[in-house]
């Protein structure tokens, strides 16, 4: 997992593919914006929102689009289905969203 930031113009995520470690990857937006090239189509991506790229053989690259701007990146290896270690008990105090 990595963090990445900056203002409007910064590369974020460099373009690459991950044929070689197989991993997919998903990138949450944590604050700002980006622009996010995946296999030549662009897609602009606000704050809190997932892309999530399950073939590794997709060409990705982001570019911020705001200042301040913060993607989060996730890889594992591919079909695994980012299974989580989500435990509901360490959650038993918080408040429910009704």
């Amino acid at each position: 997992m990595n963090a990445f930031g900056g203002d409007a113009g910064t590369m974020l995520v460099a373009e690459h593919d991950e044929r070689e470690s197989g991993e997919e990857e998903l990138y949450l937006v944590v604050r700002g914006a980006a622009r996010f090239t995946l296999a030549g189509e662009t897609h602009d991506v606000p704050a809190i929102s997932v892309v999530a790229i399950p073939d590794p053989a997709v060409r990705r690259a982001a570019v911020a689009t705001e200042d301040g701007t913060i993607v989060l990146a996730v890889g594992a290896p591919a079909a695994s289905g980012f299974a989580t270690t989500w435990n509901e008990a360490n959650f038993e105090q918080v408040p429910r969203a009704e």
